[in-house]
């Protein structure tokens, strides 16, 4: 996380401290270095800063007893009731800013609890350079917040103080989602008044990074109260922009922001008139990938411009129309385009309201509007549009998503036989965000069919060797014709063979997820912490609790419930709560709550990282379309698929 805290120090935290009762301020000694001191009165503290006050944080103090003729108090942060005692109270800021404001009216649901998630498929050994820390809210509405606080006055200094509790919650957020450089989405009705979004995004710019900093526009920031007159949707935009630009901040209005060495973003019209080629070229190899805008809604018949939803801004249905279509048009441009890149939808209606297609498996979709809070992570789409605050006095607080920015180095390749340098076939792995290392200088096959992939080496005898990551495979077969032609009955038995061993024990990692535990898949383990592990056997589909110190030191559980007993105490009321519920989607896998508690049994024995090991081949098949195994009997139909599934366990069948 970016600070910006000691460019403001001298004024920023200087002031009194209504904790300790007491005036703080920064004194530089004979030394040169300035150390924070304390002072018990407010004359004492006037001399420290130089008699200049401008800036000091008096807010929480009372002035009682104070002849407050004996200071300059220009510029001070004091309340708007002092101001007013004291005649000096300037009621514009209050009538420009806060009478204006409108009133809101909720249609909105109780909202969901917090939720930390991860997008990064459990299966895959994650490079963390792949891997960037999504923050997101919307529907902030401030303007509703404000006016229940301030009903008959107030001035900028109370205002930002409020601000500040807000971006408080923020920067505590992003500690404890453990955060290193994060971005921050914001998804729009931050305020329909530009003067306290620029309050806010000021605020929020001295804990981010500003360049970090992602904001669209709302349907509320289109009501321009700061306006007294009629706007039109081109002059609201570009004041924002403007904002934004003022403030290095991120403003997407039917943009494309584009991540790589630098920033770039681009418009709706240059994207629609490139070629796929083009826009696939630009987004190659891109960090972070954002199509922001408000999208409207015409297909919400409740809730459009006839029904008054843009204010003043837009009346007519038709001209939201024809803004909704030029953003779908953007969204289904990428759509052909880079649909097997991973891009973030960030809109402040949701996808239905101005669209008829469905979700992009790979995206990312963050919305808001309709203050129904709702999230949805499937294989289907990942739908985040559970943090809109809405018009209620709530806690206000950021959620959190990992983005994950592979992508696959050959998508645009036609099915076919190819020879690639070392340099690709690791560039291959790393873009896919898979740990792979490869030292050798020789070139290697690539065949490409019907979304698969085999990598070979050839030796100068012309002997191929089948790439297993980093290392090789012996084969009996040298013909790369062979394979080519062999590879999609081979991955189709494959997946015939594993589709269930692969769908059981990504339910045990749906489950142990949702009790608060990591759910990372690796061959036939999954993680409950780094300690504390599942083991799906293969052969007859039982589960094994253990906790381990290393390979061999094991102590082996009768139960998952026993385990987490003896183990993470602190994980077992969100056992006890999937135990109890009736959703079949948190409920599946009924043998994780056996609930026996015998004594755990010490185990030395390293054959369940064997079988892990040989299951981890055929899931880079299954999870990631490598095929880095290979065995002619699945082809054939010389080997059953439970004879496969034995063999792989370490059993004989005769």
């Amino acid at each position: 996380m970016f600070s910006f805290a000691f460019l403001d120090m001298a004024r920023r935290f200087f002031g009194f401290n209504k904790a300790t009762k007491k005036f703080e301020a920064s004194v530089k000694e004979e030394t040169g270095q300035w150390v924070l001191k304390e002072f018990d009165s407010l004359s004492e503290f006037y001399e420290a800063v130089g008699k200049d006050l401008h800036g000091c944080d008096l807010l929480d103090y009372d002035f009682n007893g104070v002849d407050i003729s004996q200071f300059d108090l220009d510029g001070a942060k004091v309340t708007s009731d002092f101001q007013k005692a004291n005649g000096t109270y300037d009621a514009s800021f209050f009538d420009s800013v806060i009478s204006l404001l409108p009133e809101g009216k909720s249609n909105e649901s109780a909202i969901v609890p917090d939720y930390q998630k991860a997008l990064v498929d459990p299966s895959r050994t994650v490079d963390s350079f792949f891997i960037h820390s999504i923050l997101y809210i919307t529907d902030i509405h401030l303007d509703q917040k404000i006016r229940a606080r301030f009903i008959d006055s107030c001035n900028e200094f109370e205002v930002r103080r409020y601000l500040d509790t807000i971006i408080d919650n923020f920067k505590q957020d992003s500690r404890e989602y453990s955060c290193y450089d994060p971005y921050v989405l914001i998804g729009g009705d931050v305020s329909s008044n530009i003067n306290i979004s620029r309050m806010f995004f000021e605020e929020l710019s001295h804990v981010f990074s500003p360049q970090n900093i992602i904001y669209i526009l709302g349907n509320h920031e289109l009501w321009a109260t700061h306006n007294s007159g009629r706007t039109t949707y081109k002059q609201v935009v570009k004041e924002y922009h403007q904002m934004a630009r003022e403030l290095n901040i991120t403003l997407l209005e039917n943009e494309l922001l584009i991540v790589k060495s630098g920033r770039q973003v681009y418009s709706c019209k240059n994207v629609l008139k490139a070629t796929n080629e083009d826009v696939i070229e630009e987004a190659d190899k891109a960090s972070l990938i954002v199509l922001g805008g408000i999208g409207f809604a015409p297909n919400n018949m409740s809730y459009n411009a006839s029904k008054g939803q843009y204010g003043r801004t837009i009346r007519d249905l038709e001209e939201e129309r024809k803004l909704s279509a030029e953003f779908e048009l953007f969204y289904l441009k990428l759509r052909s385009s880079i649909s097997h890149m991973n891009v973030i939808i960030l809109s402040h209606m949701p996808l239905c309201d101005w669209s008829d297609t469905d979700y992009c498996a790979r995206w990312y979709y963050i919305s808001g509007h309709n203050h129904q809070n709702y999230l949805e992570i499937n294989e289907h789409r990942n739908v985040f549009a559970d943090n809109q605050i809405g018009y209620a006095d709530r806690p206000i607080h950021l959620k959190k998503f990992d983005y994950f920015r592979a992508y696959d180095l050959f998508f645009c390749y036609k099915d076919g036989i190819y020879e690639i340098t070392p340099q690709q076939y690791r560039d291959f792995y790393r873009n896919l965000g898979l740990f792979m290392q490869y030292n050798r200088a020789s070139n290697l096959w690539m065949l490409k069919r019907s979304g698969y992939y085999m990598f070979f080496l050839k030796n100068e005898m012309g002997q191929l060797f089948l790439m297993n990551g980093g290392a090789i495979n012996c084969l009996e077969c040298s013909d790369l014709q062979y394979y080519y032609d062999l590879i999609p009955s081979f991955a189709s038995k494959t997946d015939a063979v594993f589709s269930k061993y692969n769908g059981a024990i990504k339910d045990i990692s749906k489950v142990v997820k949702a009790i608060g535990g990591s759910g990372k898949i690796h061959g036939c383990i999954v993680d409950i912490d780094f300690f504390n592990h599942i083991y799906l056997n293969p052969n007859d589909g039982s589960i094994t609790p253990y906790y381990a110190t290393d390979i061999v030191n094991k102590l082996v559980y009768p139960s998952v419930h026993s385990l987490l007993q003896a183990q993470r105490s602190d994980l077992l009321p969100g056992y006890y709560a999937q135990e109890d519920s009736e959703d079949d989607e948190t409920n599946y896998y009924p043998i994780l709550f056996d609930d026996r508690n015998d004594k755990p049994i010490k185990y030395v024995d390293t054959d369940i990282y064997e079988y892990s090991r040989k299951i981890m081949k055929f899931q880079y098949l299954t999870e990631n379309h490598i095929i880095r195994t290979w065995d002619s009997r699945l082809v054939d139909g010389s080997i059953s698929i439970l004879d496969c599934l034995y063999l792989l366990s370490g059993g004989k069948r005769a």
